[in-house]
């Protein structure tokens, strides 16, 4: 196993930071304990990964569950987004039901 390995590169916290821009070095934005965590995560008001500016959506490793290679911050931000825009396609499907339910007494069918 040793063999294989051709290099390695370690950086310190600091070093991560400047080349990341990550607080204090720490890759996943925020620290990973309890009061950091699911709807605290990374404040209260930024959580389930809405912001207070209509539209605009927050994810990566800063948010619910945190960094790693699992995707699902992005994942579960787009959920988020989704489920916001029922609505709109609520409105539509109603309107075309409307129009349907119109169009049938309109030609005299029950």
């Amino acid at each position: 196993m040793k063999s294989s390995i051709i290099a390695r590169h370690v950086e310190s916290p600091a070093e991560l930071g400047e080349r990341l821009g990550a607080y204090k070095g720490n890759y996943y934005h925020i620290d990973m304990t309890l009061d950091q965590m699911i709807f605290m995560r990374p404040l209260p008001e930024l959580a389930n990964y809405k912001t207070p500016i209509q539209g605009l959506y927050l994810t990566g490793a800063g948010t619910h569950p945190g960094g790693s290679i699992s995707g699902m911050p992005g994942r579960n931000c787009a959920r988020v987004f989704l489920s916001s825009q029922r609505p709109i396609a609520q409105a539509v499907n109603k309107f075309k039901d409307s129009f349907a339910a119109v169009t049938r007494s309109m030609l005299g069918i029950v």
